[in-house]
């Protein structure tokens, strides 16, 4: 019979570990403090940006659609309102030419700016396109909630009616639409209306880009 070879395991072979072994850091799922606190700075108000002529401005420009009770100050001051301007040298300068932004909501129903501190921020508050007012300010439109009522009656019904009917409601939705706009002045390229057609705007939105085109250009 032949004889077994065997293999003699030495103590270098197998390191001995000495001590406590540390187990790694659990992650924590926790988010730290100073990441929860901390929000974009609001740029401070700027004398040379001159809101109240921005929404006087508004105002008077979209004047036929406003209630009449929130005209009295833009009236009172519709001279001087009509013959200052709104984009000047000391504003572009104030807004280094339209690089420092500035975020405003815009709410419809009492014609008030609120300022936010994001783009982002702007949109969920008011589920609106960003339009450019110049001097660095950007406007973010509310429609007022009589607007998102009437909308969402209007798709719930369309819903409830058959897929037939939902279509014939969209092109109805798209031809009123599209008069709305044509009688904002679009069809004339004021606000950049040929860069709009798939802009899913409300009614305010659109009158209110339309003015700020005209309050850019020192029509208004």
């Amino acid at each position: 019979m032949a004889p077994v070879q065997t293999q003699t395991m030495t103590a270098h072979q197998f390191p001995v570990l000495t001590g406590r072994i540390s187990k790694p850091p659990a992650r924590s799922t926790r988010t730290s403090k100073p990441l929860l606190s901390y929000s974009p700075q609001i740029p401070s108000a700027h004398p040379d940006i001159n809101l109240p002529l921005l929404r006087n401005k508004l105002l008077l420009t979209c004047r036929q659609y406003i209630p009449s009770h929130l005209l009295h100050d833009a009236l009172a001051d519709g001279i001087y309102s009509r013959a200052e301007r709104w984009i000047t040298p000391s504003s572009q300068a104030a807004s280094r030419l339209g690089k420092k932004k500035r975020y405003y909501v815009l709410h419809t129903d009492t014609f008030t700016f609120q300022q936010v501190s994001s783009a982002w921020e702007a949109r969920i508050c008011s589920a609106s396109q960003p339009i450019d007012a110049g001097n660095g300010v950007v406007l973010f439109v509310k429609e007022r909630s009589e607007w998102d009522a009437f909308m969402r009656g209007y798709r719930r019904q369309g819903k409830r009616a058959g897929q037939l009917m939902r279509l014939k409601e969209k092109d109805t939705e798209r031809a009123w639409r599209e008069k709305w706009k044509r009688r904002c002045g679009f069809d004339e390229g004021v606000g950049g209306g040929r860069n709009l057609k798939e802009v899913n705007a409300g009614p305010m939105w659109v009158l209110v880009k339309s003015a700020v085109g005209r309050i850019v250009k020192g029509e208004a």
